[in-house]
Formats: structure tokens, sequence, C-alpha cells
């Protein structure tokens, strides 16, 4: 089940909520979904597994801050385009964009 939080710009929250549809449908092994504003890092819409995990959300923001501090020593060319983390037998993809941060939660099998 998506849920959706307030957000100031409703059409920009009603975008979020079609592209977690849309990412529910084509991406079949994930257990869980979370978008988030880039901006400011509010909720926009989960489901699954990150169904309202604003501790996940949270984790996911400082360890992006993180890694972006890391990857600014760098060159422009090699802007943080996807992170990666695994914790025993879940798998985080995470990628942000300008507008958006997506999370998507697999399981890992053998």
């Amino acid at each position: 089940m998506a849920t959706m939080s307030s957000a100031p710009d409703s059409s920009f929250s009603t975008d979020a909520a079609r592209i977690l549809q849309h990412l529910a449908v084509t991406i079949p092994d994930q257990t869980g979904l979370l978008l988030a504003a880039t901006s400011d890092g509010a909720m926009l819409a989960s489901s699954g597994l990150l169904h309202n995990d604003r501790n996940v959300l949270k984790q996911v923001i400082s360890i992006l801050r993180d890694a972006r501090a890391l990857v600014a020593f760098s060159s422009e060319r090699d802007r943080l385009k996807r992170l990666t983390l695994t914790a025993g037998d879940h798998l985080l993809a995470i990628t942000a964009d300008d507008k958006l941060i997506y999370i998507v939660n697999r399981t890992i099998t053998a």
C-alpha cells in the first residue's frame, strides 16, 4: 500500500505517487519503496517494508550528505548518482536527482 505525506505542492505529491506506482510495477523484486524531496528530505510517498519509515529516510539522507561530501573533492563529472547499501539479507538502492530521492528495498536471496 502506498502512502503520501502532505507537501506544499500537491502536484509534486501526485507526481511522486505516480512514480511510486510505476516503480512498484517495473521493479518486481522490490519489497519496499520510498520517495522523498531532495530539497528538504520530506517523505512524499512510500510502500512495502519502507512504508512511513522515517528512520530509514533520516539515515539515508545522512549517508547521502556524507557520500556527496566525499565525492565533492573530485570533479563535477564524478557526481554521485547511485548508492547501494547491504545489511543482512536486505539491499537498499538509493538514487537521487535534482528533485527526488528514490529508495528501493530488495531482499537478497542466495
